[in-house]
């Protein structure tokens, strides 16, 4: 069986405190268990992004004349 359910983070917050006291404790180990590598490639993709190479302003100028270029030879 699978349950679906949309509920932002306050809401998950305030279900969980109302588990009782030894489910508590068990999702605490299951969370535990929990693999953070997944978030981690997602984080390593972000820095790539962001701390890769940037065109300075004449490689720009240079990439938007090629478009032009190519977009009219490919309306011939």
């Amino acid at each position: 069986m699978e349950l679906k359910l949309k509920i932002n983070y306050h809401q998950l917050m305030a279900a969980i405190k109302q588990l009782p006291a030894r489910d508590l404790l068990k999702l605490k180990k299951d969370l535990a268990k929990v693999d953070p590598s997944q978030d981690m490639k997602l984080q390593k993709l972000d820095e790539l992004l962001l701390e890769g190479p940037l065109m300075s302003d004449e490689q720009y100028r240079e990439f938007i004349k090629n478009r032009k270029k190519v977009n009219e030879w490919r309306e011939d």
